[in-house]
């Protein structure tokens, strides 16, 4: 198409923000020193560089920095060479160093002088607020990917410029400092300080240097291998750390046995940092993560907590190996270290906690999150050429992750998983401490294969979108024919659209039948790879049912035939099809009918056979596609009738499940409880809002009487339902108790308020007492809430400068784009494009595009079926 015909002209070699290759870094030595009271560091570093061809200037990176006393020596010379003349370029960020003559190829060590500021926007060398009996206090931190050493130091910034890295932090002496390597040294120095010299790293990117200095304290651990593994948290906390050191005990074990290659350092730190931008950064051997995404309570954690703390601790591990021993070779092939970390991770906490059923969650969050972003118009490729760095923040997004995910699992599912994880070891091997491109992962894995494979990955990597798998009987009623398009979330591609109808892919179709009359199941493979192919109908007459996309493995969806869509509902409704498959069939569901590809009436008849549903991942999926049709209908006259559907579709799970946990029971039913109360409270059961009203009684005098898993339950449905007291004792609850978790679940909770004047003071009680991380987590709830959407929003407009100059470029589009997650109206679209367009955000362009399409395509779909869907309400609600 002209999208990827135009990113391809981009030639990386000329890239004017590229780094020239006539000098290359060897090793870094650095030295730091952070002022607490000053909110500054000084520093200095010698770098060893090869010269690789005659130069006359030298080229690196530095931001932010106040660089002075420049000079270079040869590794041959006896006396430095001072350079007087520099300059910064500060659209490109480059520093260019003036040599006094030009120097011949060899080896030369450059030093650099700066100070900087530890500055409070969670990038680069930055400054994090905790609290230590009662007082405020300052731990110094860091943040380099993609683009940010260069705020810490002068380097040549780029992810194929691999150096090794000497630190050295003089910090206070009462203090704990942690990089990527043990302390080799240490000793006291003046001011009350102590100089820690750090072990040399092995070869790798600036990106994955990392240095943490504060008031710390950890739990220990070591794997079978002998590698010691800490999590180190601020004081009081340490006890939280003990799921998260278990997990990574045992994952770091499992991708030694599993890649083949043993971890390549001695120690593996896993730091907890109060005010964390991301979930958690890979930073080799010393990782650090958002504190939710690492510590767990034993009174304040839910299930769910405790399954997203292992995905973000097995995630950042896979990155030690596939990221940190092969990295990419530039930041367009993210999605490579991305989406295999996200696949890896779910195949680490699958080992450790097989009752988990893990891929289920995999298929319910991964895959129909990117099927959701990627059915959007305004998507793009995951390998995707980026130019400008400052656009990198952009790429970091569900397709990255999610998609690249999914493409990794479904090629593991083509080739089988034992040649797949050789391909993978034979990769690993191959570009161990080096870089790699994605050709390069599809060279190891046809090798082991013996399979042609880079043509059909190629495909799903650099096309925009994927297709969708359509049925109907042949002219002569012999065959079933299978047909692919690209699917668009805002309806059929039509004929007349050339870019969009020339895509196609390489499809390995699966599908499963159940033999008439027995429980026997059978399954066969197809590839489509052109336009069409056809399956004998013959072949199918044997079997009640047929269920395309066995295992949800394939990127794709599957828009079936009346007849079968008619074969699959009975089959729904006894449970004959496995969970994974009932799961896509929900996915896929909702989103022919957002893209007017199925009727209302078929997809509410379809929904409503899942009742008897028991599958936590299932019903995960349902409630998130039932809430948008709620917020769909919230304001039409049918919104009354959608909530008591709501309350029948969970009524039997939710009384099956009851409030009180059965000794021993599954994890997946203490998470599944919490989903059928919450959302039958939120829909109006009555029972359920006087047992939440209750039992928040009972949590504001004792707040351990309530589990962990029902605690957020009840706070959501008592502050809907509730006034200004429940308010004012959920922000007491907020103030009261130390857990991020906790503060994140209670401002979730007041953001479902009515009130006007109470959700008015809402949102400037955020900005006023919630770190600038967990403020999107106000707007979540906000933009979720018919109440409250629009005042939010509102907010937002008449703020937008302090509020953009409070987050930093990699946060700032979750702040333009969140608030209007709830609209669905082309007033409102049109509202937001012309507010951004007299307020562009430059590094948030490719979100705000997308929420716009989203919004377009929630009005058209309104349009089109609210009197179906209102009808059918008609007819069995009342």
């Amino acid at each position: 198409g002209a999208v990827e015909l135009i990113l391809s002209l981009i030639n990386m070699s000329t890239n004017p923000y590229r780094l020239p290759r006539s000098v290359l870094p060897r090793l870094y030595s650095l030295r730091l020193k952070p002022d607490f009271a000053t909110y500054t560091f000084t520093g200095q570093v010698d770098t060893q560089v090869q010269v690789v061809e005659s130069v006359s200037s030298v080229v690196l990176h530095a931001l932010e920095l106040e660089v002075s006393n420049i000079s270079y020596q040869a590794s041959t010379a006896t006396s430095s060479v001072a350079i007087g003349q520099f300059s910064h370029d500060e659209d490109k960020q480059f520093l260019t160093l003036t040599l006094p003559q030009a120097i011949e190829p060899g080896l030369y060590t450059f030093h650099f002088e700066f100070k900087g500021t530890l500055n409070d926007k969670m990038v680069g060398f930055y400054r994090s607020k905790y609290v230590l009996n009662g007082e405020e206090k300052y731990m110094a931190t860091t943040q380099f990917e993609s683009t940010d050493a260069r705020r810490c130091f002068p380097c040549w910034d780029e992810p194929d410029m691999k150096a090794t890295f000497q630190t050295t932090l003089v910090v206070p002496a009462d203090k704990t400092a942690v990089s990527n390597t043990p302390v080799e040294e240490e000793r006291m120095v003046e001011d009350n300080c102590k100089s820690l010299r750090f072990g040399v790293t092995p070869i790798m990117s600036t990106y994955l240097l990392a240095f943490v200095i504060g008031d710390l304290e950890y739990v220990e651990g070591h794997t079978k291998e002998g590698v010691q593994v800490r999590v180190y948290t601020t004081p009081g906390k340490k006890e939280q750390g003990l799921f998260g050191l278990d997990v990574a005990v045992k994952v770091l074990s499992f991708f030694s046995d599993y890649f083949g290659i043993a971890y390549p350092l001695t120690k593996c730190d896993l730091l907890a940092i109060p005010d964390f931008a991301a979930g958690a950064m890979e930073n080799w051997g010393c990782i650090t993560f958002r504190e939710v995404a690492l510590l767990v309570s034993e009174t304040l954690s839910s299930a769910a907590t405790k399954q997203y703390v292992a995905s973000v601790v097995a995630h950042e591990l896979a990155h030690q190996w596939f990221g940190n021993l092969v990295t990419m070779e530039w930041w367009s092939d993210l999605w490579l270290n991305e989406g295999f970390a996200t696949w890896a991770g779910y195949l680490a906490v699958d080992h450790c906690f097989p009752e988990w059923e893990i891929f289920l969650e995999f298929t319910s969050s991964s895959m129909a999150y990117c099927m959701k972003v990627d059915g959007l118009k305004s998507s793009h490729p995951i390998e995707i050429p980026i130019e400008d760095p400052k656009l990198i923040s952009q790429v970091f997004d569900a397709l990255s992750y999610s998609k690249g995910a999914c493409i990794i699992r479904m090629i593991e599912n083509y080739l089988s998983a034992e040649v797949f994880q050789t391909g993978l070891r034979s990769y690993l091997n191959q570009h161990k401490y080096a870089n790699a491109k994605t050709a390069d992962l599809w060279a190891s894995l046809e090798q082991a294969s013996g399979r042609a494979l880079e043509s059909m990955a190629t495909g799903w990597t650099t096309t925009t979108g994927f297709p969708v798998v359509l049925m109907e009987r042949s002219a002569d009623d012999k065959s079933l024919v299978l047909r692919q398009k690209r699917f668009l979330s805002s309806g059929p591609v039509q004929e007349t659209d050339t870019e969009e109808i020339s895509k196609k892919w390489k499809i390995p179709v699966s599908y499963c039948g159940c033999r008439r009359g027995t429980n026997e199941k059978s399954t066969s493979i197809a590839e489509l790879e052109g336009d069409s192919i056809e399956i004998p109908l013959d072949s199918l007459k044997e079997f009640d049912w047929v269920k395309f996309n066995v295992g949800q493995t394939g990127l794709y969806r599957v828009h079936y035939s009346s007849d079968l869509w008619s074969q699959l509902r009975p089959a729904v409704e006894q449970t004959a099809i496995g969970p994974v498959d009932r799961l896509g069939l929900v996915m896929d569901m909702f989103a022919f009918s957002k893209a007017g590809m199925l009727s209302a009436e078929l997809l509410l008849d379809m929904a409503y056979a899942f009742r008897l549903e028991t599958e936590y991942a299932v019903w995960a999926q349902l409630a998130t596609d039932l809430d948008e049709l709620s917020q769909l209908v919230s304001s039409t006259p049918a919104a009354p009738h959608f909530d008591t559907f709501m309350q029948r579709m969970f009524e039997t799970i939710g009384n099956k499940l009851g409030w009180e946990a059965q000794p021993g029971e599954a994890h997946q039913n203490s998470i599944l409880r919490a989903l059928a109360l919450k959302n039958l409270g939120s829909f109006g059961h009555q029972e359920t809002i006087q047992q939440c009203k209750n039992r928040f009684s009972m949590l504001v005098q004792d707040f351990g009487s309530i589990s962990a898993d029902l605690k957020p339950v009840v706070m959501n449905v008592a502050a809907k339902y509730g006034g200004r007291e429940e308010f004012e004792q959920i922000k007491k609850l907020f103030n009261s108790i130390d857990s991020a978790e906790f503060k994140v679940k209670c401002v979730m909770a007041m953001g479902q308020v009515r009130d006007p004047q109470i959700i008015d003071e809402f949102i400037q009680w955020i900005f006023d007492n919630v770190r600038p991380q967990d403020i999107l987590y106000g707007f979540v709830s906000l933009s979720s809430n018919p109440m409250a959407r629009g005042r939010a929003w509102a907010y937002v407009k008449s703020n937008w400068p302090a509020i953009r100059k409070m987050f930093s470029d990699n946060m700032i589009e979750h702040m333009a784009t969140i608030p209007l997650r709830g609209f669905s109206t082309e007033q409102a679209a049109v509202d937001a494009e012309q507010f951004f367009a007299e307020c562009p955000v430059p590094e948030a362009k490719m979100g705000i595009t997308r929420q716009l399409e989203n919004i377009r395509t929630k009005a058209a779909w309104l349009q089109r079926d609210e009197s179906a869907i209102s009808a059918w309400l008609q007819r069995h609600m009342i």
